[in-house]
């Protein structure tokens, strides 16, 4: 076997495989009735993946991708089961497919991951402060961009449908068996 080459799968595998049984933990606890909830299922068992798909390389140890995907899984849920409500209620953003708590929350964690790992001595440190630079750009552009898409998209030029059909598309798309011929 040629563990420098599969290194990086295995430790991706560990994170999954710990970040799917946080997820699963974690849901069940934080339902009112101990129930698991889908919604956490689909979004939070990738975490894991994302959360340790820039350091995987560097990971030495089982035990520290799947503390990785741990973490990754059980932030993903908290953020999906109380985030998701507050930046509704107090910012009025909508994330309908859950895309802040599958890629955006566990990249950040994967970042801060990767550059401390940089950190350690027994990793090659030759490109750690081009990492830390290009996290820091990358966030600072996210939150630039999505504050200008924000702000245009509050602009009163749209033909904004009223909040009961917020989520009908029928007004915006055909739909081929609702067609009728001309």
């Amino acid at each position: 076997l040629d563990m420098n080459r599969e290194k990086p799968i295995f430790n991706t595998y560990y994170a999954l495989a710990a970040c799917t049984v946080a997820v699963f933990a974690t849901s069940s606890q934080v339902h009112d009735k101990g129930k698991i909830d889908m919604s956490h299922i689909r979004s939070a068992t990738l975490a894991g993946g994302v959360a340790i798909g820039l350091s995987a390389p560097l990971i030495p140890y089982a035990y520290i991708a799947m503390i990785i995907g741990l973490i990754a899984g059980v932030i993903s849920t908290l953020g999906m089961k109380y985030l998701k409500g507050a930046l509704e209620l107090y910012f009025d953003l909508h994330d309908t497919c859950g895309v802040l708590y599958t890629h955006g929350l566990p990249g950040i964690i994967g970042g801060i991951v990767h550059i401390a790992l940089l950190s350690v001595p027994s990793v090659d440190r030759q490109h750690a402060d081009y990492w830390q630079t290009a996290m820091f750009i990358t966030m600072a552009m996210s939150i630039l961009t999505g504050l200008i898409t924000g702000f245009i998209l509050k602009l009163n030029i749209w033909k904004r449908p009223p909040d009961l059909k917020c989520y009908d598309d029928q007004a915006y798309w055909e739909f081929p068996h609702q067609a009728t011929e001309d």
